[in-house]
């Protein structure tokens, strides 16, 4: 009766181990972030990169509140990728002076004049 018991406490100790696992898995595999789910975080050199401008552009930008939104955490500077998809998004296909359309085209013709009037 003694080694029967013995191996019955063994198999139901076993199976509660085995079911725990599986639970404390799933739990630990709902609780951790997935990588491919979260937002990267940029410095201000990758950003720059990232976007095509020069460091210091997003500094100045930045003092201006200009720019890809920044989160700020003392003096370093951070930004998300998806803030600056959003800000591309918003400008695409601005030209000129701060991001503004020219006021005006400029006409070039062949002939050396510009707009209309010579060039001397």
């Amino acid at each position: 009766m003694g080694v029967i018991t013995l191996a019955i406490e063994a198999v139901i100790e076993n199976a509660i181990e085995r079911a725990f696992q599986k639970h404390f898995d799933l739990w630990l595999a709902a609780a951790k972030p997935k990588l491919e789910d979260q937002d990267p975080i940029f410095t201000r050199r990758e950003m720059a990169k990232y976007i095509g401008v020069a460091e210091i552009t997003l500094a100045v930008w930045a003092s201006q509140k200009r720019g890809p939104r920044m989160l700020k955490l003392g003096r370093m500077v951070r930004y998300k990728k998806s803030h600056a998809d959003e800000f591309l998004q918003a400008n695409l296909g601005l030209v000129g002076r701060r991001g503004r359309p020219p006021k005006r085209l400029i006409e070039v013709s062949t002939s050396g004049r510009i707009g209309g009037s010579s060039i001397r």
